[in-house]
């Protein structure tokens, strides 16, 4: 009975009250372990502080969606490569630096949102061919380069946007276009 309630105890330490969301990394592993890989098609890691992504978790090929928001990623972890089936990569509120987003080698990739990072202030985006969604919200980008393949809808809202370049409006894939400030 008393292991019982220990586990029990543990358990209700280790998740969140309101989401259930692990509360640390080490823990969200044990818990992911449990599953076979090909069974696993999103990775949650919120919130986690990290620098690196976990090298462990490239053997789950099956993910479609990876959700890196509120950790300290200065750059798009390259592990990301080992997802072929990956269409969803939210990587918001990390401090990602530098002046150019590369996407075109995420072959499925259809929604990016990198909102609230510290990209400067003239951002060149590569695009990949399935990309449709790209969010880059609340930074200081004032101008925009995309290359390759253009998205359907862009959310620059909240940046100081002067210019948009390379994009042929008259053959855009462009619907919508956020813009508020």
């Amino acid at each position: 009975m008393t292991k019982i309630y220990l586990l029990i105890s543990l358990l209700l330490f280790i998740a969140s009250p309101s989401t259930g969301q692990v509360k640390s990394i080490d823990a969200y592993l044990v818990e992911l372990r449990r599953q076979p890989p090909e069974a696993v098609n999103v990775l949650q890691l919120t919130g986690y502080d990290l620098t690196q992504f976990p090298q462990e978790l490239c053997s789950y090929t099956q993910v479609t969606e990876i959700y890196l928001d509120k950790n300290k990623f200065t750059s798009i972890p390259p592990e990301l490569t080992a997802f072929p089936k990956l269409k969803k990569l939210v990587i918001r509120e990390n401090v990602l630096q530098g002046n150019t987003v590369r996407l075109n080698h995420f072959k499925r990739l259809e929604v990016f949102d990198a909102g609230q990072n510290r990209l400067q202030k003239n951002v060149k985006l590569f695009g990949g061919p399935s990309l449709k969604k790209v969010v880059l919200d609340g930074m200081n980008i004032e101008e925009l380069q995309m290359k390759r393949k253009q998205p359907i809808e862009l959310d620059l809202s909240q940046n100081h946007l002067q210019a948009l370049k390379s994009v042929p409006w008259r053959r855009s894939r462009l619907e919508v276009l956020v813009l508020h400030s």
